[in-house]
This record gives C-alpha cells, structure tokens and sequence, in this order.
C-alpha cells in the first residue's frame, strides 16, 4: 500500500515525496559514524576494531574479487567474527597487527589458494594462529561447502553468483536469521548445489515429527520424512532463472511430486538498489506494522502465518542502519559482518538512486509511520570519495549532520585564506571549525571577483543551487563535481582549461564558462572514484552528455582581445557536443573561431544565438532554428547580402546584429515583420529599400529607416558639380558599385545613439581590467604568463579608448542630428547629412587605421616570439607556446585584413563627402 505520508528514521517529514525541503521532528539524534581507510584493506580493519575488541574467529577474504567471499557474512555472524580482506598473494601487515589485537586464535579463510595464498597460511601458522579452508571448485561450490556449516537448516537464501550486490543484501537477511546464502548461475543448477539441496530434502534423525509445525519427536517413527523448507531467491527471471528456480520447488515435493512440503518466494526489484530495499522492507521484525508476541520457544503454526517468515524472531531490526556504495563489494562486505551482529540491514547506494532510496524506504517500509522511533545509529561505510556526505544526506534527512553531532569527517578544510574568509562572513563563524552543518543548507553563492585562486572545500556546500565564482583565479573546478542541486553556475573569467567536472550537473539550467582557456568538450568524469584512485576518472565522453537540462550556455571570449592563449578555443568540431542539448533556449559563442555551424541544426529550441566575431560565412544551418529571435552575426566580414539568405525563414526574428560585415544587399532580410531592433552598422550596403517597411516597427537601430526625399530640381543635372569632382564620384561608384551616388548622397550614414549607451560595456571593461590586475597581485606568475596579462590590459585600455572616442563622435553628430530636425530647406539638410556622414567616415577610417597599426605591431611581436622560440632547446615550454602563438598569428592577421579593407573604404567614403561638401558649397 501507497502512503502519501510516511517517516523515515523519525528524521523525514516531507510533505510529497517531490518535495526537497526537510524538517525535524521531534526524536533523539542518532549516533553517526563513518568506517574508513585509505584503502578496502584498511576499512575492513576499521570495522572490526569497531565492532570487536577481541574474537576467537576471523573470516579472512580476498578483497581483489568478489566471488568467493559473497557467501561469508553469514558465516561471521555464525562465529560471531569479523570479516578482513587480504590481497591475493599476500596478507598487509596491519591485518596481521589486528588479528594479533583481537586476540584471534582461529581464521577460517574463504576460498582456494587462487583467492588467498599458501603463503598467506602458512605466514598465519608461523603466528601461532589455526586456519580452516574453505573453498570449492568454483564460487557456487564454495558457497555449498559454507552452507554446510550451518547444519540441516529449514530455511535457504539464494542470490546469483554472478554479481556482488544481491549476496550481499540477503546475506545480512540470512546472516540474521542465521542461514546460508546459497549462489547459484542464472540459467542451471549446479550439481553440488541439487546434492545438497536433496540432503535438505528428508529429515533424518527424526528431527521433526511434524512438518506442519517443527514440533519435535524423538520417536523414530518419522525417518525420511520431508522437511518443510522456506527458500527466499532474490531477482526476477533475468536473474536468476525459472529453470533453477523449479529445482528448489520440484525438489520439496513427496516423491510422487504432488504434495509440497516447502515453497519459494522471489524478492525482486528493477535494479540492484531496488532488490536491496526490498529485502530489508520483506525481513523488517514488524513487516505489517504491528507487534508479534512470541511464546519464547513454542512454535505454532500461527505464529508462522502472521509473520509471514520461516524463523520467529531473528529478524531485521532497524536500530542500526549501515549505507555502503553499492559500486564496489568490498566496503559492504566487511560492514555487513558488523552489521549481522545487531541484525541490522545494509542498504547500498548509488551515484544517482538518492531519490529512489528514499521514496523505497517511506513506501516499502511500513512500520516507518508516525509512531516510528529513531535509530540508535547510521554507519556509513567507506570514505567520503565512495559515500559522500551529500549523499547521505540526501537519503536520510538533514538532522543527521547537526553540529551536536559527532561526525568523523563533518569539519571543513579550506586551502585559498581568501575562500576561507569569505565563507566565514557568509556563515557568521569565526571562532571555531566549520562543519558541514554549517553549509549545507546554504542555497546561494556569489564571490565573483574575489581573488580566488583554490576552492578546496566548495564540495561541502551540497545545497547550493546558485554559485558564481567570475572573476578569479580559479584554475581547478574538481571540488563541484558533487554539487548535484547546482541550477546555475557562472565560472566565467577565470583560467579553467579542464571542464570535464562539470559533467554530472545533472540540474544544471544556466552555465556561464566564457573568458576562460576551454579548448576541449570530449572529456567528462566519474562522479566516483574508486579506492585507490588520485583523482575521478577521466572518460573520453562528451562532457554535456546528461546536462540536459540546460537552458543557457555562455561559451564565449566577451571583451579581451589581445592574448588569444586566454581564450575558450571552441572550433566547429566541438559543435557535435552541443547537439544533446535540445533544451538550451541561449546559446553565446562569441569570440570563437568557427566554420561550420551544421552541428547546431538539432538545438530548435534556441531563442538567443550570438555568433559574433566568429569567422563564419555560411548561414545555412541557421534556417532550421525556426525559434531564434535573438541573433548577432556582427564583426564576420566573410558574410555577405546573399549569405542572409536563411534568415528569411527566422520569421520569429526581434533582434539581429549584423554590423561590421560585408553585407551590401538586405533583400532576404525583408521578411522579417517582427524586428525591433536591427544593426547594420559598418556594412557597404547600396540600398535600404527591402527593410523600408520597419521604419515604424524598429526600436532601435543604426541607420536611418527614412530616406530624405530627393527633389527633382536638387543636384538634377551635372552641370553643378565641377569635373574632378564627377570623376571622383565615377571612381568611388565603379570601386563600390553604386548605380547612383545620389542614393549614397542624401543617405545618412549614421544614427547618434543615446549619450551613455556604453556604461554598461565600460563597466564590464572596468571589471575585466580589475581581475586582471588582481592577477597581477596574486602573484606566483611566470614571465609568459605576466606578458599575457599585461597584454591583455593594454587591449582593455584600447577598448575604453575606443569607446570614448566613439562617444565624442556620437556627441558632433548628436549636435547635427537636432540640427538636422529643425531644418526645413532641402539644401541645408543635405549639407548637415554630408557633414554627419564625414564625421563618421573619418572616425571609421581613424578607427580602423589604429586598428591596423595595433595589428601590425601584435604581428611583429609574435613574429618576433616564434623566433626566440626556435632558438630555445627542444625541452623548452611556457605558457605561450608554438601552437598558441601562431593560432593567435593567425587570429590577428585575418583581423589586419579586415581592419585595411575597411580602411580602404571609408578612406573613400571620407574623398566623397568631401567632394560632395564641395559641391553644396559653391552652389
């Protein structure tokens, strides 16, 4: 049965199981604690010494494969010993130290001398310590000759041997009820498995007289009667087959094979975790709520039915909950011989079931209602890399990790003072440790631009759904790959290469990466890393594979242009990656260096695309983002008036940006009745004509919607304008291909921008300028690496210098634009158009000759660093190397081009309005 509200360790109250806040009821705080080493070896000694101070057994296991040791937690419980796990070929000295504290006198090793060794025996006899094998041909004979230690039981669990998981979850059920776990193939039944089965089968001695109800007879009337046998098989058909499961039924029967004298249950679920929790939910003591009384040793066959077990009370009790990664075997296998001591269960979590645990837990475990009492404790088995706290936390509630309690691993260490600090103020702690009670319910972060070099210590603040670390000196992101309530992230200006950490965000809707040193988006990594491990795994696979939930990515190179080898390197090959993301609804790669764009056919949910300044031509993939409406195609002079041709189908256009490029024709752009805002700035464009019918509808804009209407008698005849003057405008129309000059004439070329509509770039200039000096200061820098910045600044100082010369510009035309206004005389209008024009010609030309000379003298500098280079040994490195000087090279000689191509042209553009301004002169 379904509940809609239920409890779990009297530490959940939740009011849907959708929910994700939490609150405390009323119940003591359990016990909390961690079992761990740095290795499987070493957490198996931290379980024993935890839960033994002295032992006449031990079970000794192989810890470098599973299948031997599945069926020994029974076995630990029944010699009430620990379980330690041993390499194959040899046994660590710190397991011979503990098995010399715990005073033990016999070890029972699991498994042949393929699994423990010889030598590791016979080095336990020259210790004075007796050794008992056992171990069969294979791991479902082991797990047979293990089964026969526990006598002529009436009860089997089964679990398949060709996998850890499911022994180890009903090896704690059995371990409990103290009966074997028999393993078994998925498809046949062993032979030494059906032998002993069939010695189960009759009851010898007269053990029993009555199968009914275990009542016993010593009378020997009853030899080769049947035992009425329970056997408990975990996993469905695909795991272990109806074929083996039709053995155990069809050897229970009476050698007629008619009346049944045992039956078997299946305990099944979809997955591994699943299985688990079930398990625990079907041996719980109360497993439909309520109180079985037990007449101490008197059995009936009522107490049988209300129970709905084999066993009167050896059940699981839920005082004591152990949690163990169910991504390895070895942690859960030395626990769950600590856990058999008190009956408790292990429950097994993975990277990604969180949430299914615990809606399993409130649902398959009903005695967890409002009656419910805490448990005494929670171990948690294995190291914070295999069993993170969040994890934890997320399965059993927030209480647990209340500062009142002791947790071994609950204090933060920071290595950045600075982070340290910061987080402090946040907290308001300053005279004592921090713990990660102290940050985990913090659901905002923001240190942008706070000199951050390390955030060692970010992976404690696990419910932190908004972070924003821009503006630092972050070089390493590792510490987030655990923030799964991460919804937005902003890492941008910083100096991350390495991304792949990012890439179990599973949550992520906003990510901010632009102004960092991202060349690669094939890496991602394990969100586990296993016990030996240095670091997470690193697995070639497209590091936005399951982010894909985002609906806003930020890749691109906002305003720094100088030093490229700080740059995000983002290629048309790295386009395929972005294909998964079919819900991203922004997309900014400004500043890469593009061709291609096929690869962002699939993203039709995008609404915002800017491709600025990214070397492309072709538009053609762009027809199919029949949701754009914003675009921004500016500063690629390879695209042309024909290359518009896609965008006539983006009928759901508002803004595009395509100033600064070599568009001369605006036909396919004609279409596009839903435009507000348009920049055609800086293109050689011959006729407004196509877009005249928006001059109503723009908003915004950078040319004039309205052409000034010529008169028939003004400038109708040549013989105003003097010869020289003629050729001059013959020239500059055969240059430009311009039909008539009088178009370009009385058009004016520019339109003055409201004062202070560069704030908010200056400001980010501003910002840009301070991280960069804060660089500076952190100090720690190579030679390479301070040039680089200090290139940097020196772009960002030309950036403001552009900007206000372009403001003074704005404001001289600004004067002439009112001017203009209330001019009424058809002559004094086109003098103030052709004086608006020369003024913005002359400062394009200006504008891009600086350009040109700051080309030019990058150039030589590069030019002039490869060949240092050259001369250096082979051995030589720094932080600019070959490869990044002549990407960049090549960067600034494609933008010298650009800049001498444009200068060209409004070199002409500046004779002509001169000319013209001649002409209205002298007439």
């Amino acid at each position: 049965m379904i509940r809609k509200k239920k409890y779990i360790l009297a530490l959940i109250l939740t009011a849907t199981l959708s929910t994700n806040f939490f609150y405390k009821v009323s119940a003591a705080f359990p016990g909390l604690k961690r079992l761990y080493g740095e290795d499987r070896y070493t957490t198996s000694l931290k379980v024993a010494q935890d839960g033994w101070s002295s032992s006449y057994y031990a079970i000794l296991a192989c810890g470098e494969d599973y299948p031997d040791a599945l069926s020994a937690v029974p076995l630990a419980k029944k010699y009430n010993a620990p379980i330690l796990l041993t390499h194959r070929n040899y046994i660590d000295s710190s397991v011979l130290n503990e098995l010399k504290s715990l005073q033990v006198q016999r070890v029972v090793i699991i498994g042949g001398a393929g699994s423990v060794s010889e030598k590791i025996v016979s080095e336990l006899n020259s210790l004075g310590i007796s050794t008992e094998r056992i171990g069969g041909a294979d791991r479902y004979e082991t797990s047979i000759k293990i089964a026969e230690k526990f006598g002529n039981v009436d009860t089997l669990t089964v679990a398949t041997g060709e996998d850890y998981a499911d022994a180890i979850s009903v090896g704690a059920a059995a371990a409990a009820m103290e009966v074997p776990v028999v393993l078994v193939p998925k498809n046949t039944m062993p032979n030494t498995t059906k032998e002993y089965i069939n010695r189960l089968r009759t009851i010898k001695s007269s053990e029993y007289s009555n199968p009914q109800n275990g009542q016993k007879d010593n009378t020997k009337d009853n030899v080769g009667a049947f035992r009425k046998m329970k056997v408990f098989v975990v996993g469905d058909n695909n795991i272990v087959s109806d074929n083996v499961v039709r053995e155990f039924e069809n050897t229970f029967k009476d050698e007629g094979g008619i009346q049944q004298f045992g039956n078997v249950e299946r305990i099944i679920g979809q997955d591994k975790y699943e299985r688990n929790i079930n398990i625990v939910a079907r041996f719980l003591q109360n497993y439909e709520g309520k109180t079985i009384e037990y007449d101490d040793h008197k059995k009936s066959k009522d107490d049988y039915d209300k129970t709905q077990y084999s066993t009167e009370y050896d059940l699981f009790n839920l005082n004591n909950i152990f949690i163990a990664s169910g991504d390895g075997f070895a942690d859960a296998l030395s626990g769950a011989a600590l856990a058999a001591k008190t009956k408790s269960p292990v429950i097994l979590s993975g990277n990604s079931n969180s949430q299914m645990l615990k809606n399993f837990i409130l649902d398959k475990i009903p005695n967890y209602d409002n009656n419910s009492t805490a448990p005494e404790y929670l171990t948690v088995l294995g190291g914070e890399a295999v069993m993170p706290d969040n994890r934890v936390n997320d399965i059993f509630g927030t209480v647990i990790f209340d500062s009142g309690v002791d947790f071994t691993n609950s204090s933060v260490k920071f290595k950045d003072k600075q982070f340290e600090k910061l987080v402090r103020d946040k907290v308001g702690i300053h005279d004592r440790e921090l713990h990660y009670s102290d940050l985990k319910n913090i659901t905002s972060l923001d240190l942008s631009n706070k000199g951050i070099g390390d955030i060692t210590g970010l992976e404690y603040f696990s419910g932190l759904q908004s972070l924003d670390l821009s503006y630092n000196q972050i070089t390493n992101v590792k510490p987030i790959i655990k923030l799964y309530a991460l919804e937005n992230l902003n890492l941008s200006h910083n100096q991350i290469m390495d991304i792949s950490y990012i890439s179990n965000l599973r949550n992520l809707k906003q990510l901010s990466l632009s102004d960092n040193k991202i060349s690669n988006l094939d890496d991602s990594r394990k969100s586990e890393k296993d016990y030996d491990e240095k670091d997470y795994d690193k697995v070639s696979q497209n590091v936005f594979k399951y982010l894909t939930n985002l609906t806003f990515l930020d890749l691109s190179n906002s305003n720094i242009k100088a030093s490229t080898s700080n740059k995000n390197r983002i290629n048309s090959g790295d386009l395929d990656n972005l294909k998964v993301l079919t819900n991203l609804v922004s997309l900014n790669l400004k500043g890469n260096s593009l061709g291609s764009l096929s690869d962002l056919e699939k993203l039709t949910s995008l609404k915002t695309l800017n491709l600025s300044k990214t070397g492309i031509s072709s538009l053609t993939s762009l027809e199919k983002l029949v949701n754009l409406e914003q675009l921004d195609i500016s500063l690629n002079n390879n695209i042309d008036g024909k290359d518009l041709k896609p965008l006539q189908k983006l009928y759901n256009l508002k803004y595009l940006d395509a100033s600064s490029n070599n568009i001369d024709d605006l036909t396919y752009i004609g279409g596009l009745t839903y435009l507000n805002t348009l920049y055609l700035e800086d293109n050689p464009i011959r006729d407004y004509t196509p877009i005249l019918n928006y001059k109503n509808s723009l908003y915004y804009r950078d040319f004039d919607a309205a052409l000034v209407e010529e008169s028939d008698n003004f400038y109708s005849t040549d013989s105003i304008i003097n010869g020289q003057i003629k050729n001059q405008i013959s020239e500059f129309e055969s240059a430009y291909n311009y039909s008539n000059y009088s178009k370009l004439k009385l058009r004016q070329l520019y339109r003055p921008y409201d004062l202070g509509a560069y704030n908010t770039k200056l400001t980010e200039l501003y910002k840009d300028r301070e991280w960069l000096n804060s660089q500076l200061s952190f100090g720690g820098l190579s030679a390479l690496q301070l040039k680089d910045i200090n290139d940097d600044l020196t772009s960002i100082e030309d950036q403001i210098a552009d900007i206000n010369k372009k403001d003074d510009m704005n404001r001289k035309v600004k004067d002439l634009q009112n001017q203009l206004i209330t001019t009424y005389t058809p002559k004094d209008m086109a003098k103030i158009i052709n004086e608006i024009n020369y003024i913005y010609a002359d400062y394009r030309y200006d504008d891009y000759r600086v350009e040109v000379d700051r080309c030019s003298r990058d150039i030589e500098k590069m030019k002039a660093q490869l060949q240092i280079i050259s001369m250096q040994s082979p051995s030589y490195s720094g932080a600019s190397s070959v490869e990044d000087i002549k990407y960049e090279l090549e960067q600034r000689q494609r933008d010298l081009d650009f800049a001498q191509e444009k200068v060209g042209m409004y070199d002409n553009y500046r004779n002509f309005f001169n000319a013209i301004s001649s002409v209205i002169e002298e007439n």
